[in-house]
């Protein structure tokens, strides 16, 4: 009986063995497909991660490729900003060349004429009057035209050689002196011709004027301009 005990003991003893090795052979394997599960899984995700870099890289290539597309070019801002700075220039080169001159503010003797009927009446003037305490000049004509028939009194009184002949030879003399002077503007004095020719259709009266014609209150030469008129019958 204690034999049959041992045998039956050792038996549930190899059997347990064998079961005990199949058991870690079956780990094994199944340790062995997990390992290779694991691992294909493994593969797999670097493989997907590895894709998802290419794309990423890809990605971020198209991205610097069209970044690169929209950058601005920078030398062709600075050559639009020159251009610009070119126009603004010839613009304002335009607005400069086109505004209003200064007006001219010269002390300044002129004639003016007016036709009435068969005479013409000259009036000299002074304007921007810097100060006058004497002058002598001609105011010239056409005697073929126009003969000198009067003189009248302006601003001042003047002597000239129509207070004795009106054979002037072409040409009234003015003369004015005054120690005081004046600074006011208008017609100083005027003369009166009577139309000679009837068939002459303009005549142009001008003011011969010589460096020394005008002295300012200081009795000092000092520089009027002149201009003479034209007037039509």
């Amino acid at each position: 009986m204690k034999n049959i005990l041992k045998i039956t003991a050792l038996l549930m003893a190899l059997c347990l063995m064998l079961f005990a090795v199949v058991g870690c052979s079956d780990d094994g394997d199944t340790d062995t497909a997990a390992s290779s599960n694991i691992s294909s899984v493994n593969d797999e995700t670097q493989s997907a991660v590895s894709t998802d870099d290419s794309s990423n890289t890809a990605s971020s290539k198209d991205e610097a490729v069209t970044s690169g597309d929209t950058v601005p070019d920078s030398s062709k801002d600075s050559q639009s900003n020159g251009d610009s700075s070119k126009n603004d220039t010839t613009v304002s080169s335009n607005i400069s060349n086109t505004s209003t001159p200064e007006p001219d503010n010269s002390p300044t003797v002129f004639l003016t004429a007016t036709k009435n009927g068969d005479t013409v009446t000259v009036k000299a003037a002074v304007k921007n009057n810097s100060g006058l305490a004497g002058f002598s000049f001609k105011i010239t004509y056409d005697k073929a035209a126009v003969t000198p028939d009067k003189l009248q009194k302006g601003l001042v009184s003047v002597v000239s050689n129509l207070q004795q002949s009106t054979d002037c030879g072409g040409e009234v003399t003015a003369v004015y002196s005054d120690a005081l002077g004046f600074k006011d503007n208008g017609d100083l004095f005027s003369v009166t011709f009577k139309v000679k020719d009837s068939k002459a259709t303009e005549t142009t009266f001008g003011i011969k004027a010589e460096s020394n014609s005008f002295v300012d209150q200081n009795v000092q030469y000092t520089t009027f301009k002149t201009q003479g008129t034209t007037v039509k019958f």
